[in-house]
């Protein structure tokens, strides 16, 4: 039996898609898996590019996009497989054999639910977003005010940060929906994605709720894909951010922090947003667009246009 299945889902990302797929199937793997393409109505021709060069994967084509989590749904309750990677359209998988040590990895750590890895542009740097931790007022906080930027090891936000350079996993609370293993013996157990959530922070709830049932969730920074980032959004997000991302980290907020207004986490947020945009602004022209984006997302939180 192959031990893993792998699930991408794509939204008229038909260029990418198939860069996708070419980078999996040339990767030097000594793991045998199976692949599923989600299809969620392109209009691209992404479906037909799927059916002519690549023969061998399984593809699920939907007659109205359905959302990240629905469509990942769709294969994961009905995979036989041990473990399933959620792998985005917009990865691309080195020339080296990435599947074989995240497996090794997982048949070692029985507990771990889900891992990810070190998510990277294609210059090599690390994208802000491949993992981090549940939000509260804490990690929102040190978030917001760059404390977990400028003091990683004690002050914990959203998104993992100053990572060190070391063979070791490290436990956070969500890892990214862009390239994220899960053992599907717990997932069976936690539940599946939760469709509440059409796009964006899907990954963020998924793994909170991992970490709440008493498992694992794993970075491994060994393990690196690069992720292109923000295709199927047109690309909307900047370092992780969208405005709807922002609404549901508010909801995730609300949900775990009982007691506590969900507008103190727009607020903390929002500061957050606004020292990025005016940092950026005084950076100059370079990141000029930056800095216009982060005060839109700013004025979207502050003045609940989310």
């Amino acid at each position: 039996m192959k031990p893993l299945s792998v699930i991408i889902v794509s939204w008229n990302t038909r260029e990418m898609l198939e860069e996708c797929l070419r980078s999996l199937y040339e990767q030097p793997t000594r793991v045998p898996f199976v692949t599923y393409v989600v299809d969620n109505a392109s209009v691209d021709g992404s479906s037909e590019m799927v059916r002519n060069l690549f023969p061998q994967v399984e593809l699920v084509e939907n007659e109205e996009n359905v959302g990240f989590a629905k469509a990942n749904n769709q294969i994961l309750r009905q995979v036989v497989t041990p473990y399933a990677l959620l792998l985005n359209s917009d990865t691309i998988i080195p020339k080296s054999d990435v599947f074989g040590p995240w497996i090794d990895f997982m048949e070692k750590h029985p507990e771990c639910a889900a891992s990810g890895c070190r998510l990277t542009f294609p210059d090599g740097s690390q994208q802000v977003g491949d993992a981090g931790y549940r939000p509260s007022l804490k990690t929102v906080l040190c978030h917001a005010l760059f404390f977990s930027r400028l003091f990683p090891e004690k002050c914990k936000g959203i998104f993992l940060t100053g990572i060190p350079k070391r063979d070791g996993e490290i436990d956070v609370d969500w890892v990214c929906g862009a390239a994220m293993m899960v053992r599907m013996s717990i997932v069976r157990r936690v539940g599946y994605m939760d469709e509440g959530f059409f796009m964006f922070a899907e990954d963020i709830e998924w793994g909170c709720r991992m970490k709440e049932a008493g498992y694992r969730v794993c970075y491994l920074p060994w393990i690196t894909i690069v992720h292109l980032q923000g295709v199927s959004s047109g690309k909307q997000k900047i370092q992780g951010f969208s405005s709807l991302w922002l609404r549901n980290v508010r909801k995730i907020f609300e949900r775990y922090n009982p007691g506590v207004p969900g507008r103190m986490c727009d607020v903390l947020m929002g500061l957050g947003l606004f020292l990025r945009a005016l940092l950026y602004f005084v950076a100059g022209e370079k990141y000029r667009n930056k800095a216009r984006r982060m005060f839109h997302y700013f004025e979207d939180i502050i003045f609940r246009k989310v």
